[in-house]
């Protein structure tokens, strides 16, 4: 894996009129913090992350799973100590860029395991904010892939699949929105289900808000124990949707199948159940059978063991790479 990242910055601090006075730099800090993030949750342990000298590759070692996530915190700490834009209005700093790097932090401290230092980094995040990858009709390499693999008849709306899945599609929650087109996919043999939650090829895409802000204080108030409170936090982000509140589970284990899901049904199609679905192996002790698909695959053969993601056979070029230290979650 390449990062040009200390180019990039140096190039926007060189060549920027007023680089104290843009959130640019702070936003490409945070993207590239994020870059760690989707590594961490996706991929086996090992990553190496190299960067370019000039012309000349210095290549990277391979880095543990938390000591990407920490990686990632670094990226964050750096974009939160940029200046950023001041209102000229109110003379405050402009707060998209912070409150995106505080997302991101949380949601490394988060897979560290880190919960109350996570919900203290989000506190100031409001509910209603949203950052977003943004899409557009045309050229179709900025297209939403999501609404093109969907309406391509490529992805299809699982529902409780494996026997541990979700009821994605009988629960009917508004979170996860389909149609049923009577049809099977490109296949010839699976029944069809197309995910409506993004309905056109230009709908931009959450990279972090507010509400997996709160979803991450709920989570903190789960392990300490104050199931009243983290149930309380899922409510008041169900009124948004117009759902009826929960009752407050009467275990911890109970309180854990409660956030999870609700973390399932809101950051859907996001790029985050992967990391949770390890996190439950990970953090909670969950078995792996009790976590992924297990038994009979519907196209023939079974479900396998894997929880995450090899190294690409690219990363072998790299004379550091021994592939996968573990494949562990």
């Amino acid at each position: 894996m390449i990062s040009v990242l200390p180019r990039k910055t140096q190039s926007l601090r060189q060549l920027s009129p007023d680089p104290d006075g843009t959130n640019e730099i702070g936003e490409v800090l945070s993207l590239a913090g994020f870059s760690y993030v989707y590594f961490g949750e996706d991929f086996c342990s090992g990553v190496p992350f190299s960067r370019l000298d000039g012309d000349t590759i210095a290549y990277g070692e391979p880095q543990t799973t938390d000591e990407i996530f920490t990686s990632a915190v670094a990226r964050f700490d750096q974009a939160l100590a940029e200046p950023g834009v001041v209102n000229e209005e109110t003379n405050q700093e402009t707060s998209e860029i912070t409150y995106l790097a505080s997302i991101g932090k949380a949601r490394a401290l988060l897979n560290l395991g880190n919960f109350t230092e996570a919900a203290a980094a989000v506190a100031a995040v409001p509910t209603d904010f949203v950052y977003f990858s943004e899409h557009a009709d045309a050229p179709l390499r900025i297209q939403n892939a999501i609404y093109n693999y969907s309406t391509g008849f490529l992805w299809s709306l699982s529902d409780e699949e494996g026997g541990v899945g979700l009821p994605y599609r009988t629960a009917e929650d508004p979170r996860v929105p389909f149609e049923d087109p009577e049809d099977v996919g490109l296949d010839g043999t699976t029944d069809q289900f197309i995910l409506l939650k993004y309905d056109q090829a230009g709908t931009n895409v959450p990279v972090a808000d507010g509400i997996e802000a709160r979803l991450i204080e709920a989570e903190a108030a789960l392990q300490a124990q104050d199931l009243g409170g983290m149930t309380t936090i899922l409510n008041s982000l169900r009124t948004l949707q117009g759902l009826d509140p929960l009752a407050t589970p009467g275990s911890f284990d109970e309180g854990v199948d409660q956030l999870f899901s609700e973390r399932a049904f809101w950051l859907f199609a996001t790029g985050h159940r992967l990391g949770d679905l390890r996190r439950l192996i990970r953090q909670y002790g969950r078995d792996q059978a009790d976590v992924f698909p297990s038994g009979d695959y519907l196209k023939g053969g079974s479900y396998g063991t894997d929880v995450n993601l090899p190294l690409p056979l690219e990363v072998n070029n790299n004379p550091n790479s021994t592939g996968c230290l573990d494949r562990n979650a």
